[in-house]
């Protein structure tokens, strides 16, 4: 999925919706009519059916309030959650089983929200955040807004690490 043109937009910031569709188009979840699981994702958007895929499997749960923030820029910390949440749901693996594995710093996981320091801790110890472009070895810095390669980059590694590629 590109941005047009041709173009795939790579060092663009990648929204939370078109990262839904990327990660549900991955995992070859089916697609269903729109329910209206977030109030804020109109029935009509051409990615509706897609965040509501994800919704159902469990892959993501919005930001609160029933709302899903579709064209907001997906926080590096919320990608990966979104990522750990489908290796678990594709390989039957415990997270936190997955986060002991993990040999970085408290520092690297500085700013990281609660909900996301498990799946952190996890990829980094899978090696899906290794040689990501613009993510440093000493800090994820979680709340920046993810690039459009760097997400893919992810994908690619997590689906590699499930045994799906």
């Amino acid at each position: 999925m590109g941005i047009g043109n041709n173009r795939f937009g790579a060092g663009q910031k990648i929204t939370r919706a078109e990262f839904a569709v990327f990660i549900v188009k991955a995992l070859n979840i089916s697609i269903e009519d729109y329910r209206g699981t977030f109030t804020d994702v109109r029935k009509d958007v051409w990615y509706a059916q897609y965040i509501e895929a994800a919704a159902r499997g469990g892959i993501v749960y919005g930001v609160g309030h029933g709302k899903y923030e579709s064209d907001s820029p997906v926080t590096r910390e919320q990608l990966v959650t979104m990522l750990m949440r489908a290796y678990v749901i594709m390989t039957g693996s415990d997270i936190s089983k997955e986060a002991e594995g993990y040999s970085g710093s408290l520092n690297y996981l500085k700013g990281s929200a609660m909900y996301s320091v498990e799946p952190i801790m996890a990829a980094h110890a899978k090696g899906i955040l290794e040689d990501i472009d613009g993510i440093g070895n000493e800090a994820f810095e979680p709340v920046i807004a993810a690039e459009r390669d760097q997400a893919i980059a992810m994908l690619v590694k997590m689906l590699n690490v499930a045994g799906r590629l």
